[in-house]
């Protein structure tokens, strides 16, 4: 899809300018030794080391920016190619401070995943994909005038146009042949021999995106939407969608723009064997990163298919959410079920979550096997008795509604802090939310995910 017409499925557009003070700082190793402004992201939101979500302001996109400017490029590379991507972006245009930030993002997220992807590991090359992204999010988006103070109708087409120019080059492409090379544990593909991968494990492949189910035709069914208090991240007006067939059954959560409703700026989709328990994942992502799309677009499932689509649009999956700018999805879903669900939650009259989980075949006998890559957890075995809080064990059982809850480890951290303790303060006990936070049992639960302190009294 050209720049100009995915500009136009937003509609009018206003752009977000303030007077972002761009000076370097002075003390360079103090800067260095500051904590790094992203731990994690998920969905697309920033999240810091205790869990807790970051709101994008223009002062944190900017510190962000910096951090990884300075973390990541040596000097002398700066001046050679850092500039000199930032002179092909930006000259001979005028623009707002932030849209020269936005610049300097994408000319640092471009050079992180093609120029020095073998320095910069794809955890943090999806963190500034995932920077890059949300400023563009900002800037295409209708109520920026509550935030920013700017006289500019609209942002630089010509900037947003060269950013998409910029290639992936061969070096990117070498890189990502040798970080997927077999041999550990997980998949080494994507686009149609991840989805041939994904059938072969007993996985449904999903319709396309925007395929609504209809007479004779199978598509996805909307089943509501979740209420924006009982989302972990974003908070924004999320939809839950299902699709279901003989293997198994896929949700996808379409996230759409608080300021453009008709915009959907997220869309995952998990789609899980009920069989083999193996789960494949796919996100609203290409070779290059992220991009919103008008809801009612039909977008094909893991690689292009100009039939479907005929901008080439396609939702990747598998070894194609290397550096993935929606993070990295097995780092939150975890457990018996790859979903996260709110049992109580009304999606619409007469039908909560849990109703709709509970007719459709979203359990296996043991815990989920994702299909990703390897450098992703690989999900956790089942808590062994005893190790389950007893006010949670009664649904978090074999038996139990719930599914088991998983033996928690440090590599299980950003599950712990993001997902399991807002649980236990929004939704947990079903009946008696926030009651069990705090008791000892549930401390110690969550405390298997801190790392043991040190013989110095570290970490």
């Amino acid at each position: 899809m050209t720049t100009a017409k995915w500009l136009r499925n937003y509609g009018v557009l206003s752009v977000a300018g303030v007077a972002l003070v761009l000076g370097a700082f002075s003390n360079s190793t103090a800067w260095s030794q500051e904590e790094e402004p992203i731990a994690f992201v998920g969905h697309g939101a920033f999240f810091d080391s205790s869990g807790k979500e970051i709101a994008p302001t223009p002062e944190f996109l900017e510190r962000a920016e910096r951090w990884y400017e300075r973390r990541i490029i040596p000097a002398a590379e700066k001046s050679a190619e850092f500039d000199a991507t930032m002179r092909k972006l930006t000259r001979g245009l005028e623009l707002s401070s932030y849209e020269r930030l936005f610049a300097k993002q994408a000319a640092l997220s471009w050079m992180a995943n093609n120029l020095l992807p073998d320095r910069v590991d794809g955890r943090t090359r999806g963190k500034l994909r995932a920077l890059e992204y949300r400023m563009r999010r900002t800037l295409v988006g209708k109520g920026m005038k509550a935030l920013f103070n700017t006289n500019k109708e609209a942002i630089s087409t010509e900037l947003l146009l060269r950013v998409d120019a910029l290639p992936v080059t061969d070096k990117a492409k070498t890189f990502k042949s040798l970080a997927l090379a077999p041999g550990d544990a997980g998949t080494v593909n994507g686009g149609k021999a991840y989805v041939d991968e994904c059938a072969a494990a007993g996985v449904p492949i999903p319709p396309p995106i925007g395929r609504m189910e209809s007479p004779g035709v199978p598509g996805w069914k909307s089943q509501g939407f979740i209420e924006p208090d009982l989302q972990f991240i974003e908070k924004t007006p999320a939809e839950l969608r299902s699709f279901e067939n003989a293997q198994g059954m896929c949700y996808a959560l379409p996230r759409y723009a608080a300021d453009v409703p008709s915009r959907v700026d997220l869309d995952g989709v998990i789609c899980f064997s009920k069989t083999t328990a193996k789960a494949c994942f796919w996100d609203n992502q290409m070779e290059k990163g992220s991009f919103s799309f008008q809801n009612g677009t039909v977008i094909p499932i893991g690689y292009p298919d100009r039939s479907i689509n005929s901008d080439g649009w396609y939702q990747a999956g598998g070894a194609d959410l290397i550096a993935s700018a929606g993070g990295i999805c097995t780092d939150c879903h975890v457990g018996d079920n790859p979903y996260i669900v709110h049992p109580k939650a009304v999606l619409r009259a007469g039908m909560t979550w849990g109703a709709v989980q509970n007719s459709l075949p979203a359990f296996a006998p043991g815990p989920y096997v994702p299909l990703v890559l390897a450098d992703w957890p690989q999900n956790a075995p089942a808590a062994p008795e005893g190790m389950v809080p007893a006010n949670c064990a009664s649904c978090h059982s074999p038996d139990g509604e719930g599914g088991r809850l998983p033996a928690l480890s440090p590599a299980f951290a950003r599950y712990c802090n993001t997902i399991l303790r807002q649980a236990l303060t929004t939704t947990m006990p079903p009946r008696t939310p926030g009651s069990q936070l705090g008791k000892p049992d549930v401390e110690a639960y969550l405390a298997l995910c801190q790392a043991p302190a040190s013989p110095q009294g570290g970490r």
